[in-house]
């Protein structure tokens, strides 16, 4: 008789839980980034003028390059606030990079006004001088009487030489003219004198 055996082996089955985990991501999103390059002005021709706002750049990274196009009559191109020098109008275009590949652009318009006195008493009084670049003729103004008996008027040209004067009567509102014929183009410095004040004007001639 042959006796046949039966042997169970135990077989041991190992289940492996899988981790799970999870990374938390905090994301600052930076504000955005803007560009002022200020209000738009009303020059003397000839005169200067800081273009750019109180905060030229703000948001984005805070790190920021400037650049302004055209360059024509700025003292800096590549400052948030530079002196412009006007004597035509213009619009200059400011453009800002905050170094993280974000970029804006502002502009800002200047345009030319006619001159008028700066000085208390031609200012009291209403002086206006116009229009200011002229071609042919300008005139000079007041609102008020001038307290003076006469009034002396001088035409300069860059080199300092006289190529006008006359007198004018005072005490009465002023209304004069002056033909600009005789002259070349270019800038001409005007000077009005009285008892008690004395106003000078710049005076472009195109």
């Amino acid at each position: 008789m042959r006796l046949i055996y039966f042997f169970l082996l135990p077989f041991l089955t190992c289940f492996t839980a899988a981790a799970q985990s999870s990374l938390a991501f905090t994301i600052k999103q930076l504000p955005l980034l803007q560009a002022d390059a200020g209000k738009d002005t009303a020059v003397v021709m000839g005169s200067t003028v800081k273009i750019g706002g109180t905060a030229a750049a703000s948001g984005g990274s805070g790190t920021y390059t400037y650049s302004w196009a055209p360059t024509t009559g700025l003292d800096r191109a590549d400052i948030a606030n530079p002196t412009a020098t006007v004597n035509a109008a213009i619009t200059y275009t400011l453009s800002v990079d905050d170094g993280r590949g974000c970029k804006k652009t502002a502009s800002v318009n200047l345009k030319i006004t006619a001159a008028t006195a700066i000085d208390p008493i031609s200012t009291a009084l209403g002086l206006k001088l116009f229009p200011n670049p002229a071609r042919s003729r300008l005139f000079l103004t007041t609102d008020r009487p001038v307290p003076a008996a006469t009034l002396l008027l001088e035409l300069y040209d860059v080199a300092g030489k006289k190529v006008y004067t006359t007198t004018l009567k005072g005490n009465r509102l002023l209304d004069h003219s002056l033909s600009l014929a005789p002259y070349l183009k270019g800038m001409y410095i005007l000077k009005l004198t009285g008892n008690n004040f004395n106003s000078t004007f710049k005076v472009f001639v195109y």
